[in-house]
């Protein structure tokens, strides 16, 4: 029995010497990532001329992770950037660099579990609250070679962000007559999704996913550009002594998808100093479009495709007593002649198919003061687009429309169409900003 009860010492023993090694080299390596990773955040902001509030760091090689329990970037007059316990995840692989070179470099492959992230526009003053975030980054950069060129272009990127809620917090909402209980939901997002990808090689950017969904407002997209240094592009004819890494982007090739929807059956506006009321059921467009640079040093953009579908359901306006005046007199008294102006649109769509150089639109109103259908052929090769061919059907439903029609009439000398089913054909060709009518 002795004997066997002194071989289980001599294991226990060991196994605590063994504990006492790993703790200590676990401590020891704990203060020494801190203190690295303080000291290149201390950089970073020297280098970006930001001032740090606080920053308090502590770190768990044992269990692989850094945390940061508050971190606060100030750049005066313009933001604040405040995170609260950030654990940065660790891989072994960086510990064992970390271990055997002394590198520390969180910024190759890195995962950021951020409980807030508080974001505040000092300029425009607003702020943006993150909640439950989380963070994967891999890229093809060393930290230090990062903080020194300032130029994220000259490596590889993939950047996904998710948060479990976004908040936007905008002190003047009241002025637009919004009530606290629908502002409280409005700017209320319960899903944040943006997943990034950039080729240093192909100067290929893709944003894969954003999603930002709540109760009133949606919206969703997607994006692939090329991104070329303009300075670069007048290098190559001048001096090459002109790229920098601070030199001018911009995209060569622009082409996105996008869908927003807007659910305002729940939300409260109050009278404010623009309108007496407002109402909107619901509002979405679907689009896409490409874009393609012409003239870089202008920023100068032409569309090769641009494609919409939108839709609007119960819109009513009421406006305030100033405006109403002034649609009235800018209307040479045919609108709001004897009340407050109001627009009410019980359904309104707009489809628009372009591709280079030629598009087409159709359109369809219905409300209380007049229908209407636009159906047109559009070329856009010039400066100007030009309406090919453009057919307006409008029936009035007011008496004021009907004065608008027949004031309309007396402005462009000629009496238009109307039809057995009470609408008005108006057809129109010619340049934009300078349309004939027939």
């Amino acid at each position: 029995m002795s004997g066997k009860l002194k071989k289980g010492s001599i294991y226990l023993l060991m196994m605590v010497l063994i504990a006492a090694v790993i703790f200590s080299l676990n401590y020891f390596y704990a203060s020494r990532i801190s203190e690295d990773i303080e000291e290149n955040i201390r950089t970073f902001a020297i280098e970006e001329d930001y001032q740090i509030r606080e920053l308090q760091i502590s770190a768990n090689p044992f269990l692989r992770t850094v945390n940061i329990e508050r971190l606060n970037f100030l750049e005066t007059d313009n933001f604040s950037l405040e995170l609260s316990n950030l654990e940065i995840k660790l891989s072994w692989q960086q510990l064992i660099n970390y271990i055997q070179e002394g590198d520390f470099n969180l910024y190759r492959n890195t995962q950021l579990l951020i409980d807030d992230i508080i974001y505040s526009n000092l300029s425009d003053d607003y702020q943006l609250n993150f909640k439950e975030s989380k963070i994967n980054y891999q890229g093809s950069s060393d930290f230090d070679k990062f903080i020194e060129s300032k130029n994220i272009y000259e490596a590889d990127h993939d950047f996904d962000f998710r948060a479990a809620e976004l908040k936007v917090d905008y002190p003047y909402y009241r002025r637009y007559g919004i009530t606290k209980d629908s502002w409280d939901k409005l700017p209320l997002f319960d899903n944040f999704v943006l997943k990034v990808n950039y080729d240093s090689q192909s100067d290929e950017l893709i944003i894969e996913e954003f999603d930002l969904s709540g109760e009133f407002l949606s919206c969703q997209a997607d994006l692939e550009a090329v991104v070329i240094d303009i300075d670069e592009q007048q290098a190559l004819e001048t001096d090459y002594s002109l790229i920098t890494a601070d030199s001018k982007k911009a995209f060569s090739d622009f082409k996105a998808n996008y869908y927003f929807a807007f659910d305002g059956s729940g939300l409260e506006i109050l009278e404010n100093e623009y309108f007496k009321d407002i109402k909107l059921d619901s509002l979405s467009f679907d689009g896409y479009f490409d874009l393609s640079l012409d003239e870089p040093e202008e920023m100068s953009y032409h569309a090769n495709q641009l494609n919409l579908i939108l839709e609007l359901k119960d819109l009513k306006l009421l406006f305030s007593e100033e405006l109403s005046q002034q649609i009235n007199q800018n209307t040479f008294g045919i609108l709001a002649s004897d009340q407050l102006f109001s627009i009410e649109i019980n359904l309104f769509n707009y489809l628009q198919d372009f591709t280079h150089p030629r598009g087409s639109t159709e359109s369809n109103l219905e409300s209380p003061f007049a229908d209407a259908q636009l159906i047109a052929d559009f070329n856009y090769s010039q400066e100007t687009p030009y309406l090919t061919n453009g057919q307006l059907r409008f029936r009035p439903k007011k008496d004021s429309a009907q004065q608008l029609i027949l004031f309309s009439q007396l402005i462009f000398n000629r009496e238009f169409e109307e039809d057995e089913a009470g609408y008005y054909i108006i057809e129109a060709w010619g340049d934009f900003d300078d349309l004939q009518f027939d």
